[in-house]
């Protein structure tokens, strides 16, 4: 009998042990399901209260780079969410991110991040937008609308643009005509930093 007791006892004691270990996995679950809950709201209510002055910033970013070809759209997706889409000027061609080429998949990622930045500076206190070669697979005629994007972008926050190209800064001129703002530019030599010269 003492024998069957001992074995009793260890199947009870192995029962709480079981009980407190579903306890503990339960609550790690209803973690989890809330925190998926509360991130998918707050993800709703982006789409539909930010997305829509986001994508709007970000279209018109993208006519200054693309020289007015191109309309940028956002529609819902099936597995929820959204994609983007490019409408043609003329409205007869809609172009899906699957055929865009690179340089103008890189145009509407920029476009949208610009848009991002400029939304948030509104909101907070606009920190300095700091790019590094963004124009690289842009053509000039694009670079020039970039580079006009960004000067606007200027006019309310610091833009800083890094570049290994030095004929960038005959582009900003191209793309300063009727603009107010000024552009430095320096140089990188052995670690040190030299201005060079205003573009006025």
């Amino acid at each position: 009998e003492l024998e069957k007791n001992k074995e009793l006892g260890g199947l009870f004691l192995e029962r709480e042990a079981l009980t407190e270990e579903l306890r503990r996995t339960l609550k790690e679950w209803l973690s989890v399901v809330i925190c998926r809950y509360v991130l998918e709201q707050t993800r709703q209510k982006h789409e539909k209260e930010r997305q829509p002055e986001v994508f709007k910033k970000a279209g018109k970013y993208l006519q200054l780079m693309t020289d007015d070809r191109y309309t940028l759209l956002s529609t819902a997706s099936e597995q929820g969410g959204f994609s983007v889409e490019l409408e043609e000027k003329n409205g007869l061609l809609r172009k899906k991110e699957d055929i865009w080429s690179s340089g103008l998949a890189d145009q509407v990622y920029l476009s949208i991040r610009l848009a991002l930045a400029t939304l948030y500076g509104k909101r907070m206190e606009p920190l300095p937008l700091v790019l590094d070669d963004v124009l690289v697979r842009f053509d000039e005629k694009r670079q020039i609308g970039a580079l006009k994007a960004l000067m606007e972008i200027a006019l309310h926050q610091q833009v800083l643009l890094f570049s290994c190209r030095r004929d960038l800064v005959n582009i900003f001129y191209q793309a300063k005509e009727n603009l107010e703002n000024n552009v430095s530019v320096f140089t990188m030599n052995n670690g040190s930093f030299s201005h060079l010269e205003d573009v006025v």
